[in-house]
């Protein structure tokens, strides 16, 4: 677990968004492989860090929370999911169950210990922000169940995408619940141009981003906001 230590008073504004994260960070001396876009800076990394990670919490407590019941299946254990007009997330994802672990058979969603989650092609899912702006994700999870106790371990990854700007993520062992939107444990790498970021997940309603095993920034999953930590 990643101690949060430190908090800050100053704040990475959430105003990186769409255009700004793509015109952002010219000042810096990072060079990214697309040199028609400009580097991205730390902040704006750990900016865009910020958002997947909320995404991720909103995303995959849903292996979880599925019941088959409301949606018809066409073949055993495989369902398309569309998030509810309204929410943050908009789009589909695929559900597949099995029983038996990663090596058994499709199985109904309630018998099932053993799950994947995952985006169409290039098609994901978007997230929309009450700030204003929005991004794109796509997703490619497995996910180890424990139905007695509601809870599912995931690992994966996707890729975010906002402007001409795509970022991939990969995460371990995050443990989500039916009760809770946070994730209880595990962590998440995030990769933004040179910048390679660590979120480190607790339970709450926080989570850490680590630059260089430092912990640096402290995310408020409620709403993908920054703040930046600075010593004394």
């Amino acid at each position: 677990m990643i101690t949060k230590r430190n908090r800050a008073t100053g704040a990475v504004a959430l105003l990186l968004m769409l255009t700004v994260l793509v015109v952002g960070g010219c000042e810096s001396d990072s060079v990214v492989p697309n040199d028609s876009l400009p580097a991205l800076t730390e902040g704006e990394a750990a900016q865009q860090a910020a958002l997947a990670a909320m995404a991720v919490s909103r995303v995959g407590p849903q292996i979880v929370l599925f019941d088959g019941t409301k949606l018809s299946s066409k073949v055993l254990g495989v369902y398309p999911y569309t998030f509810p007009p309204g929410s943050d997330v908009q789009g589909t994802v695929t559900l597949e169950f099995f029983d038996g672990g990663p090596g058994g058979i499709h199985s109904t969603w309630e018998e099932a210990d053993y799950a994947l989650l995952y985006t169409s092609g290039e098609e994901g899912v978007t997230v929309d922000l009450e700030s204003g702006g929005g991004f794109g994700l796509t997703f490619d999870v497995t996910a180890l169940l424990d139905r007695p106790a509601d809870t599912a371990t995931i690992s994966g990854g996707g890729v975010f995408t906002t402007g001409e700007i795509d970022s991939p993520f990969g995460f371990t062992d995050l443990v989500v619940t039916a009760v809770s939107s946070y994730p209880s444990g595990g962590s998440m790498t995030f990769t933004a141009g040179v910048h390679e970021l660590l979120v480190g997940f607790d339970g709450d309603s926080t989570a850490v981003i680590m630059v260089d095993d430092v912990d640096t920034y402290i995310i408020d999953l409620d709403d993908g906001s920054v703040t930046e930590i600075t010593s004394g």
